[in-house]
């Protein structure tokens, strides 16, 4: 008996995985060319959309401030805060604001645009700082999001 029901619980919990997977159709994977920067220095990013599904997805780009807004950053210091954005006066009309329309078929991977991520968060203290970016999966919020891996950036002295 207690055979079958960790055999049945092993079901429920693979059943489960594979659920989810299908409500996420794509996958985000971040990196960065420089682990380790100087106070002061640029810090950009790669951000890596593939579409894990059987259909198109959705890979439109909204660049604006050197990210691109489709997705949201969550970006925190070595104590676990988020880091605030830093707000640009910059008019909208100079710096983007409008979507780029693409969508990507099942197994193709889009970049997003720009990524100049410390243009927009302020990593000028010498500390560690991760950083992870997601998506959502659709216009409506009960689709969820996806999530992206975590980096680290040192930004030393």
């Amino acid at each position: 008996m207690r055979i079958l029901s960790i055999t049945f619980m092993t079901v429920i919990v693979a059943a489960t995985a594979l659920a989810q997977n299908d409500l996420e159709p794509f996958s985000i994977q971040i990196n960065t060319s420089k682990q380790t920067v100087k106070a002061g220095s640029a810090v950009s990013i790669q951000i890596l959309m593939t579409n894990t599904g059987s259909h198109e997805v959705d890979c439109t780009s909204t660049p604006k401030d050197d990210l691109d807004r489709a997705y949201q950053y969550d970006v925190r210091d070595s104590s676990g805060q988020t880091v605030a954005a830093v707000e640009r006066n910059v008019p909208e009309e100079s710096n983007g604001g409008w979507g780029r329309p693409r969508s990507i078929k099942p197994g193709e991977t889009c970049e997003a645009f720009g990524e100049f991520i410390s243009n927009s968060y302020d990593l000028s203290k010498p500390g560690t700082y991760s950083i992870q970016v997601s998506r959502r999966i659709s216009s409506d919020p009960k689709d969820g999001v996806v999530k992206s891996n975590i980096i680290t950036i040192t930004v030393t002295p």
